[in-house]
């Protein structure tokens, strides 16, 4: 039976892998500079540390990758499939991953100011520390997601599902937060200060300690049920 070989050198620097099938290869550390890998297979590949610096992974099979700490700079995600990818780490400053499939991803302590995750899937997704300031959240789903002590100041998350997710230490200084859904989420210690929360659904929220000061709150659902006057 062939065995798929590592892509050598020569190889890595074209950076042509479009729709190639690059499964469960080894590629740690390797130079994809402005690669094109849209539509690759990359499922259980290792791509850690890997310079995928504008590289163009739109609509790519990612699931299972390792990506820990690699940069991902101004990469295209468009549409990639990552469930249970391995980002830890990564830089994703300011990135497009719209409409990308990242249930269950570890996204730990990843760099993403500025990125775009407009309808994104993060279902269960660790975002513990991550930075995501000034990034676009519009419509993603994170319910159930860890955005505990996460970074989201001036970010857009209008529109979100963020139904049982923990917030816990999260600062969400001056975001966008308007028609969220934060259903059941853990709110511990969370910083809106200057966020707009109008008509978000908090009901049954954990508020403890949660700072709200100068944030908008005007037709919210509370944790009570009640409705903050518009």
């Amino acid at each position: 039976m062939n065995q798929k070989r590592r892509p050598g050198d020569e190889e890595l620097r074209s950076g042509r892998f479009r729709k190639a099938d690059l499964s469960g290869l080894s590629l740690a550390g390797a130079q994809l500079k402005g690669a094109d890998l849209e539509g690759a297979d990359l499922s259980d590949a290792d791509l850690s540390d890997a310079n995928l610096l504008g590289a163009n992974l739109s609509r790519a099979n990612l699931a299972r990758a390792k990506l820990r700490t690699a940069n991902l700079q101004g990469a295209k995600l468009i549409g990639a499939l990552g469930e249970a990818c391995n980002l830890w780490g990564a830089n994703l400053k300011v990135a497009n991953l719209s409409n990308a499939y990242l249930a269950r991803a570890n996204l730990g302590q990843a760099d993403l100011p500025g990125a775009t995750l407009e309808r994104a899937n993060l279902t269960e997704a660790n975002l513990w520390g991550v930075d995501c300031r000034l990034a676009r959240l519009i419509d993603a789903n994170l319910g159930g997601a860890d955005l505990s002590t996460g970074r989201f100041q001036e970010a857009d998350l209008s529109r979100a599902n963020l139904a049982g997710a923990n917030l816990t230490r999260a600062s969400f200084k001056g975001a966008c937060l308007v028609s969220v859904d934060l259903t059941d989420a853990n709110m511990l210690e969370a910083r809106f200060t200057n966020a707009d929360l109008r008509h978000a659904d908090l009901r049954r929220a954990d508020i403890r300690e949660t700072h709200f000061g100068g944030a908008k709150l005007n037709g919210a659902v509370m944790p009570d049920g009640t409705v903050e006057p518009e």
